[in-house]
């Protein structure tokens, strides 16, 4: 998703640091704006402002509004995602819900940390004496559906080849210990080492590689591109 996006911002704007950033400022837009709505909705304008404010310096959301990061997706979806479920709660009709899924789903493609939303709204249902009537219909099973991406190709363990662990180490020279640090950054080469690996498999036709994503169809056009 976060790919997506980038790929779009620089297709706009050039392969600048304003391209990279321009759709996490709009998220984080969308973000506030959905906070308000929702607050607005469970209390008062003046809850609605506040909750603004507070959003606006908390770190996550403050540093996702200028850094585009699988977070500021992630915020994003899941603040329009609850207020599409506060809004399907008081209707039968199946729209609704299947928005709040679709919410979920795109939040989940960004982080799978997102079906914990979807445990969320079970929760509720279960615990508001009012909304157990969904768990009767097929409203909410069918934004549980939506919400899983059950019919999105996502990649299982199945379909990951065989592979050995092995071990290196490296002690760092910087620091008496020789210990590194382990966050999130360390998954930022993955991209690069799945292109590179791309690359070398396609060395025959000439091919290279200078950007993500890698679609099917963008491999292709890649090596019509090196043959001609």
């Amino acid at each position: 998703m976060i790919a997506w996006l980038i790929a779009a911002g620089t297709a706009l704007f050039g392969k600048t640091v304003f391209g990279v950033r321009f759709f996490a400022v709009m998220l984080a837009g969308g973000t506030g704006f959905a906070i308000f709505l929702l607050a607005r909705r469970l209390f008062s304008d003046r809850v609605a402002f506040w909750a603004v404010v507070v959003a606006g310096i908390i770190p996550l959301f403050a540093v996702g509004s200028s850094l585009m990061t699988i977070d500021t997706l992630y915020v994003f979806f899941w603040s329009w995602a609850a207020l599409a479920f506060w809004w399907a709660k008081d209707r039968s009709t199946l729209g609704p819900w299947v928005l709040t899924g679709a919410l979920v789903g795109l939040g989940l493609l960004s982080k799978y940390t997102a079906a914990i939303e979807l445990i969320s709204f079970a929760a509720f249902c279960l615990w508001d004496q009012p909304s157990r009537i969904h768990l009767r219909r097929a409203t909410f099973w069918t934004m549980l559906v939506t919400g899983t991406l059950m019919d999105y190709a996502l990649p299982r363990a199945s379909q990951m080849p065989w592979f050995e662990l092995d071990r290196t180490e490296t002690p760092s020279p910087v620091n008496p210990l020789g210990v590194k640090g382990v966050g999130e950054a360390g998954t930022i080469p993955v991209a690069a080492l799945v292109a590179e690996a791309v690359e070398d498999a396609l060395a025959p036709f000439g091919v290279r590689i200078h950007e993500m994503p890698l679609s099917p169809v963008r491999i292709r056009e890649l090596i019509e591109l090196s043959s001609r």
